[in-house]
């Protein structure tokens, strides 16, 4: 592969190079379905066309690999060739033992079911060597065992992107493909045994239920203390700051929950890594939070305006607005004498309080 030029991954997609995040996803979904192994008559050719497909999105999908890949596109072969030379002179015996020595590390960790560690042993490796094929493959296994099969698809596509002459990651990313497509296929409702599928990303997961039970009693203690009353029938102050720091606890509970048990998609995805369009510097998640703070209404139609500009509507954030109008709608009922002022501003607070759980319920879930 030495002196090879950089692939063109726009024309692997079939996308201009100033395609937006959304247009690169949307043709990335359109191409997996098309030419999925499992799916095409010739599987040899649809092998290698998907491993291309992955690789492509994975790199034009990340945004600092992308700032990275465009300017190397503009890299003539000698110096091309000349970075890798220089590059090949940098790894030294010293640094080889060291992926040695990290790589066993890492297995040990795979065998003893320690995957915090080897995925972190994997890490120092790819840091050191980010063309190392045994890091990516081993990290490939660590996804395969906990069945989320479309990251093993994208770790061993890179095993064998660095090592294409090794037929046992061939076999694991095909493996791989097969087990995500038996996962989609699946009837709803027959996860595996002890787990559930995901309704945003069909990735198996398994919640906790200590996190569950003590956000469900959070959440019915914080209903509860702003429905009590100060007093015999009195309403003033107290009765004010009680309401407003109830609902604003109880929709930082219900996102956490909603987060937490995955019926709302990736933090990142859906709010960060989203842009509006023509904006591509400007994370959706902030727009929609700036808008909701003046007024939750404005904020549902700028999205509504912002879905019709991308032709996608996002299921989560969907029910994220819809969670909000359901926390508003309960404790204007539990305040009936200010319900109007509830309904009409309750929203601008809870649905950023509702995000910020969102957020906070999304830490851990995505390990990569």
């Amino acid at each position: 592969m030495a002196g090879q030029v950089q692939p063109d991954y726009y024309a692997v997609l079939g996308v201009s190079r100033e395609a937006s995040l959304e247009e690169i996803r949307r043709r990335y979904r359109q191409l997996v379905r098309q030419y999925h192994p499992d799916v095409s008559e010739d599987k040899e050719a649809a092998h290698q066309r998907f491993v291309r497909i992955v690789e492509a999105y994975q790199i034009l999908s990340n945004p600092q690999r992308r700032r990275a890949y465009d300017a190397a596109l503009s890299r003539t072969p000698e110096q091309v060739r000349a970075e890798r030379a220089r590059r090949a002179a940098r790894r030294t015996a010293a640094q080889r033992e060291r992926l040695r020595e990290l790589l066993r590390a890492a297995e040990e960790c795979f065998a003893r079911e320690d995957y915090e560690g080897a995925i972190k042993y994997c890490q120092r490796m790819i840091a050191l060597d980010p063309h190392n094929a045994e890091a990516h493959a081993l990290w490939g296994d660590i996804y395969f065992e906990q069945r989320e099969y479309e990251r093993a698809i994208i770790m061993y596509s890179y095993a064998v992107q660095f090592r294409p002459e090794s037929m046992l990651y061939a076999q694991k990313l095909q493996q791989a493909a097969r087990q995500e497509q038996l996962v989609r296929e699946r009837p709803t409702g027959t996860p595996p045994a002890g787990k559930r599928i995901s309704p945003q990303t069909g990735e198996t997961y398994r919640p906790s239920a200590w996190v569950n039970g003590v956000g469900a009693a959070a959440l019915v203690g914080l209903v509860v203390w702003g429905a009590v009353r100060p007093g015999q029938l009195a309403f003033h102050q107290q009765m004010y700051t009680n309401l407003a720091l109830s609902a604003l606890g109880a929709a930082w509970v219900l996102g956490i929950l909603l987060s937490h048990n995955r019926w709302l998609g990736p933090f990142d995805e859906e709010l960060i890594l989203t842009t509006v369009e023509g904006h591509p510097g400007g994370p959706i998640g902030i727009y929609l939070c700036v808008a909701s703070l003046i007024s939750i209404y404005l904020g549902l139609a700028f999205y509504f305006v912002i879905a019709l500009l991308q032709e996608h509507l996002s299921p989560s954030i969907l029910k994220a607005f819809a969670a909000t109008f359901a926390c508003v709608a309960l404790y204007a009922v539990l305040a009936p004498v200010v319900w109007k002022t509830t309904v009409l501003f309750g929203g601008n607070f809870l649905f950023l309080a509702l995000v910020m759980g969102w957020l906070f319920g999304s830490i851990g879930q995505r390990p990569w």
